[in-house]
């Protein structure tokens, strides 16, 4: 049997809701693509550039929800519920003052760095006028990242999809105004879209707070006193990850370096098929977010064998959906296109590409889960050399190689991508069978 119906119940009453906001989060993500593809191939590319290079700017934080995550969903286990959110309490803390030393660096240094990596000067004005607004948001976005580990470790992911749901509505709304000029406001192009989500991001903050207050109330919610035990304790985990988030991120950033030496045509189409590749694996991220409580929540029962399992049923159901998902980039890779840009020569550059995507995508997703799950059970360190060494010894190297200089295109970009993220999903297969994972104290 693939899964016990009482296990996939249990399963389904976390996942699903974060599984409904991975996927709003992906209609936004689709949203913002379409509306500034209708700006043109320029603006799209720019949005790629700057948005990634804004992700990098986030990555150092992003650690701290996995950390979060991990400690809240232990002290439940171990029926420890009014210590559950001092890891929250912490993290906020920290966050607050990290996030505004780094937007106030990388704003001032946006008009040097952005010049050095795409030789179009029309995509490298308009990253810039994206990216001078958009930083801003690198304090909320940490933030909500950190709620949301808090509420999903205690078992409420339902507040993650209501305030997830809520951000989308006014981000799609603000953009309708900004971007195109409506209402009587003036159009403001890649300008508007990062306005209408830095508005975002704050209202979603404000309410995560609001939220947090009663409901957190319990857990322990700002009364818990610190200790450097406790502080170390979120450190070691979340300092690797989010490591391995700054790498990663940077890797994102160098690879879209990389696409712009072969053409604009092929950038614009690579920030599209990323893009696409989120709607599929969102999804599976949520099952291994799903997958990091659970099997957090059973090691502090003390019960490892179920931890174990509860990794391998996961994989499994995650696999199938996702693959799923997959199929449909494979059957219909022009129509889906099409829904992001109308111009012919970014489809005809990325067709191929996103029909491999449709193919690979399923593995990849049952890595994503496996690799939520051991940060959930706080291996972090081993995700970080893993992710880390892939990423930058392998794939990035060779995507220089075979695309910019021996011109095989984005294709064989993307070819090297599905490659890489399949090593990754057998990397961490092999290490969730290994158990070593299951002696690491929280």
């Amino acid at each position: 049997m693939l899964i016990s119906k009482s296990r996939l119940i249990t399963l389904l009453n976390l996942a699903v809701p974060i599984i409904g906001g991975m996927l709003s989060q992906n209609l936004l993500n689709i949203v913002d693509t379409a509306m500034v593809g209708r700006l043109g191939s320029e603006a799209l590319a720019a949005v790629g550039l700057s948005g990634f290079l804004n992700f990098m700017s986030v990555a150092l934080l992003m650690g701290f929800s996995t950390g979060v995550q991990a400690i809240s969903a232990r002290r439940i286990g171990e029926n420890k519920k009014e210590q559950a959110a001092n890891p929250l309490n912490m993290a906020l803390i920290i966050i607050i003052f990290v996030a505004s030393f780094i937007s106030g660096v990388v704003y001032l240094l946006i008009p040097t760095i952005l010049p050095l990596l795409n030789p179009d000067p029309v995509v490298v004005q308009l990253s810039i006028d994206y990216l001078s607004i958009r930083i801003f948001g690198v304090l909320f976005v940490s933030l909500n990242a950190s709620f949301r580990g808090f509420f999903n470790g205690i078992g409420f992911p339902k507040v993650y999809l209501r305030t997830l749901v809520i951000m989308h509505f006014l981000n799609i709304l603000f953009n309708y105004i900004l971007i195109f000029g409506n209402f009587g406001f003036p159009a403001l192009g890649v300008r508007g879209a990062a306005i209408g989500t830095l508005i975002s991001l704050v209202f979603g903050t404000l309410i995560y707070f609001i939220q947090a207050i009663y409901i957190g109330k319990d857990y322990g919610f700002l009364t818990n006193s610190f200790s450097l035990k406790r502080i170390k304790s979120l450190i070691s985990i979340s300092l690797p990850q989010s490591i391995t988030q700054l790498f990663f991120a940077s890797g994102l950033s160098a690879l879209f370096v990389i696409i712009g030496k072969i053409g604009t045509d092929e950038m614009a189409g690579a920030n599209i098929l990323i893009t696409i590749m989120l709607v599929a694996i969102l999804p599976g991220i949520g099952f291994g977010f799903t997958s990091a409580t659970l099997c957090s929540q059973a090691l502090g029962r003390g019960d490892k064998e179920d931890a174990y399992q509860w990794g391998i049923d996961i994989v499994k159901v995650g696999f199938i959906s996702i693959s799923c998902l997959g199929l449909t980039m494979f059957l219909f890779p022009v129509e889906i296109l099409s829904i992001f840009t109308t111009q012919k020569s970014v489809i005809l550059a990325t067709t191929n590409s996103l029909k491999l995507t449709g193919l690979f995508i399923g593995f990849d997703a049952c890595g994503m889960i496996l690799m939520h799950s051991l940060l959930g059970v706080g291996d972090s360190k081993h995700i970080m050399i893993v992710s880390m060494v892939l990423q930058w010894c392998f794939f990035l190297p060779l995507a220089y190689l075979f695309g910019p200089t021996l011109h095989y295109g984005l294709l064989s970009i993307w070819i090297l991508q599905g490659s890489y993220r399949i090593i990754q999903a057998i990397i961490f297969a092999r290490t969730w069978h290994k158990r070593k994972w299951m002696q690491i104290v929280l």
